[in-house]
């Protein structure tokens, strides 16, 4: 036995229901226990993202909503509405951010997930598809977390304004309405030819530390071997230190090593 989100009757040009992801309300809010999963459902003229909450653990979900301003372009690609990730913040406000035209879509629900403020770009990326080497392709879509005693929003993604490929953060004091300028995450020489990629995100919810996971090419002067790294930030995110989690680098190629963590 199954319980669908959503579930489309196979017949010629149904919708794809793609990459999925689910958010849990874990606070003591007046929302605590709802559940939310956001994908994206390509059609063949656009992308769309798309929402679907559930109040009863699971049990039934309700008909899905887009939450996007507009469609997306109908491709696996730039310009495409992909990526959804979500954060619940401490009153059980849901906060979702995913990628769009080459910006990071904001968009915030304060009733339990059935309705949403109007999405906007509130961070302009360089494009977060491209291409890396030995990798059968990969992406920088963003990942969105709050710091449960500040309430600051962070948000993380890569993509390669600087040459080659690096991971950023934002946040807000602000519940989304003004986010800071990129910090980068990485803290090797700029423009280096090395990759940072495959980023993740999570906030310390008793020291507020900020922490980023990614694999990193720094020690691999050919730019194919990478080791995992992690990033911390005791300063809300205007600084962070590296630290080697693998020493010894490795090569994906051969296999499909996927096109993003999470």
């Amino acid at each position: 036995n199954h319980v669908a989100v959503a579930e489309q009757a196979s017949q010629p040009g149904i919708p794809f229901e793609d990459k999925p992801y689910l958010v849990a309300d874990n606070t003591h809010g007046k929302y605590a226990g709802n559940l939310y999963i956001g994908w994206t459902r390509w059609r063949v003229t656009d992308s769309q993202m798309v929402l679907s909450r559930s109040t009863d653990d699971g049990k039934t979900w309700s008909a899905p909503v887009e939450i996007d301003a507009h469609p997306g372009l109908p491709r696996d690609d730039n310009g495409a509405a992909e990526g959804f990730d979500g954060a619940v913040a401490p009153d059980g406000t849901l906060y979702a951010v995913w990628s769009q035209d080459n910006e990071i879509m904001f968009t915030v629900s304060k009733d339990g997930g059935k309705n949403f403020s109007h999405a906007r770009g509130v961070i302009h990326t360089a494009p977060i598809m491209f291409a890396i080497e030995t990798l059968d392709r990969a992406n920088g879509f963003p990942q969105i977390a709050v710091d449960p005693k500040s309430g600051r929003i962070y948000v993380i993604w890569s993509d390669y304004r600087n040459g080659d490929l690096d991971v950023f953060v934002s946040s807000s004091s602000d519940r989304g309405k003004h986010w800071t300028p990129a910090t980068r995450v990485n803290n090797d020489p700029v423009h280096d030819g090395a990759e940072q990629f495959f980023q993740w995100l999570a906030v310390d919810p008793v020291d507020g530390s900020v922490n980023v996971m990614f694999y990193d090419r720094r020690r691999d002067p050919s730019n194919r071997k990478q080791i995992v790294v992690l990033a911390r930030s005791t300063d809300s995110g205007r600084s962070f230190k590296n630290f080697a989690w693998t020493e010894e680098p490795f090569e994906a190629g051969g296999v499909f090593f996927g096109d993003y963590s999470g």
